[in-house]
């Protein structure tokens, strides 16, 4: 059996989603193993705005002995699907190396320009790498992590670089949106549930359809009415909501998972 992890990289306020991810990870995946490190002491000295792109910069003896290990945001909550979230990103991994996947491209099949040229990048809250990545991309890595000491001014730096990383270690990256390799749509139920598109009320949420396609499909809306029911669950997310930032996104999640049920069952 293969021994996987699931890591992110935390700071500021964020630190309350950390029970959230590491019970909602083990739940739905008992035999993972997750690791959650605090950048104000993993990388002292290092920007606050650095902390997503951090993250691939772990040193990769923390992760020896694993056989995928599973980057992503800590404002995540895991799911159990028929077919676990290894087995599913593991069979594109096989072909191309990392699990990851670029986007999105417009209705005339042409990428937006915030995905092109010098920003073009990998989604990386959904990422997952075997051992030999790590070998392969230790130089680049050890070449960018000084460039990005006093921080990145880029909202989406973390996909930016992590783009570069594959690029400059030679690796295939796809060029359709929402594809790992060789036609291989993305499967939004892998996503889980991403408590940061829950961050204002109605972003993108506005249109159902969309969030139904990109980012929470009905069958995690469903699984999630399961989860709440665990006495344990109810009490981390009790604690986790005496932060005012954190009660604001799980209030707001709550309204939209209404309103999805309703749409769901009428």
């Amino acid at each position: 059996m293969s021994k996987n992890c699931i890591t992110t990289m935390v700071n500021g306020w964020y630190k309350h989603f950390i029970p959230m991810f590491e019970y909602s990870a083990k739940k739905a995946m008992p035999d993972v193993d997750v690791r959650v490190y605090d950048m104000d002491k993993t990388f002292p000295g290092y920007h606050r705005s650095s902390v997503n792109a951090l993250r691939f910069f772990v040193d990769p003896k923390e992760f020896k002995g694993y056989d995928y290990v599973y980057f992503t945001d800590v404002d995540f909550i895991f799911l159990p699907h028929d077919n676990s979230l290894f087995d599913y990103h593991t069979t594109i991994l096989n072909v191309q190396g990392y699990s990851g996947h670029r986007g999105p491209i417009n209705a005339r099949n042409r990428k937006f320009k915030a995905w092109d040229g010098d920003r073009a990048r990998i989604a990386a809250g959904a990422f997952m790498v075997n051992q030999k990545w790590f070998k392969r991309t230790e130089r680049t890595r050890r070449g960018i992590l000084p460039v990005i000491m006093n921080g990145v001014n880029l909202r989406e730096a973390d996909e930016i670089l992590l783009q570069k990383i594959l690029v400059e270690s030679g690796y295939k990256i796809p060029t359709k949106a929402g594809r790992f390799c060789d036609g291989h749509k993305y499967n939004i139920k892998y996503r889980d549930i991403h408590l940061g598109d829950f961050k204002p009320l109605f972003s993108r949420w506005k249109d159902i359809k969309k969030m139904r396609r990109r980012f929470l499909c009905d069958s995690n809306v469903i699984a999630y009415q399961e989860l709440k029911k665990d006495p344990v669950w109810i009490e981390i997310v009790q604690k986790a909501c005496e932060n005012k930032h954190v009660n604001n996104i799980i209030r707001n999640m709550r309204w939209h998972m209404r309103q999805r049920l309703k749409c769901i069952y009428s």
